[in-house]
């Protein structure tokens, strides 16, 4: 059979200067290639915060549940570079990218 890419992110993201909006309520896709929405906390609260779920649509990882302080797009900068967590007291799990998303969805 035949494989067809659906969609392909930036390595390394590209920093913003302004933290970008959420184009639509899905954010990223899994490991496994289904689509995240940014209300989805409630799949990923218990995942610790080593485990990687997938990318957000601008290239950055997305982690599992951290108590960490977590900035206004929800992440934080660490030694390997920046990453999304989910927070186990939001309703969501990405308030804005922080580097440039990618076109994933036709017309979007």
């Amino acid at each position: 059979p035949q494989r067809q890419a659906l969609m392909q992110f930036a390595l390394p993201p590209d920093e913003l200067i302004e933290p970008a909006c959420l184009r639509h309520a899905y954010i990223g896709v899994t490991m496994d290639g289904r689509l995240i929405h940014t209300n989805d906390t409630i799949l990923y609260r218990e995942r610790g915060e080593g485990d990687l779920i997938g990318y957000a649509f601008d290239g950055n990882p997305i982690y599992g549940s951290t108590e960490a302080a977590l900035d206004m797009c929800g992440g934080i900068d660490t030694p390997t570079g920046y990453r999304y967590h989910v927070s186990p007291e939001d309703d969501f799990i990405l308030g804005c990218f922080v580097s440039e998303p990618q076109q994933t969805v036709p017309g979007q």
